[in-house]
């Protein structure tokens, strides 16, 4: 009898961690097994906690639902922020993080064109270091970066990430 009885446990905590990642409204998937995402949504705004052991790899996103949150927050454990790519159709942010003096380098990738994203830009992505020791390599801690709104303006279906802690030569 106790047999069964763990097996119903097993089963019905089985069912309802499906259900809890059925009810995000977002359907992920990473490069690699080591990388994952939690979603935790707090009212308009939706967090997408990445953790990445390799420290190189990318996602998809893709909503459920008929739109996409007012506000979108990646929150990156990484050891540092040498890349991230942010794509929606055929336009992608990409920001990097320099060590030294963490000044934010944005560019916006268009088809064949590059161009470097001032801070008054829609496109802008805004890049703040929560915790850990405050500097890179970053202990215990994560990078956070707001979604450009501008990139979901046309309601994409989904989005993608590319992200690099550092390059490896």
């Amino acid at each position: 009898m106790p047999g069964r009885l763990l097996i119903a446990i097993f089963l019905l905590v089985g069912i309802c961690s499906q259900a809890r990642a059925a009810d995000t409204g977002f359907n992920v998937k990473t490069g690699r097994d080591d990388s994952r995402i939690q979603i935790e949504s707090e009212g308009e705004k939706t967090i997408f906690d990445i953790t990445s052991e390799f420290g190189i790899d990318r996602a998809t996103i893709q909503r459920k639902s008929k739109e996409w949150p007012k506000t979108i927050l990646l929150r990156l454990h990484l050891n540092g922020l040498e890349s991230l790519k942010i794509s929606s159709g055929n336009v992608a942010v990409q920001l990097s993080l320099g060590t030294g003096n963490h000044v934010i380098r944005t560019v916006l990738v268009s088809e064949k064109r590059v161009a470097e994203v001032p801070k008054d830009s829609p496109y802008f992505a805004e890049v703040r270091i929560v915790g850990g020791n405050g500097k890179i390599p970053l202990k215990d801690g994560y990078f956070e970066v707001a979604l450009p709104s501008k990139l979901l303006e046309e309601n994409p279906d989904e989005i993608k990430l590319q992200w690099i802690d550092f390059y490896r030569n």
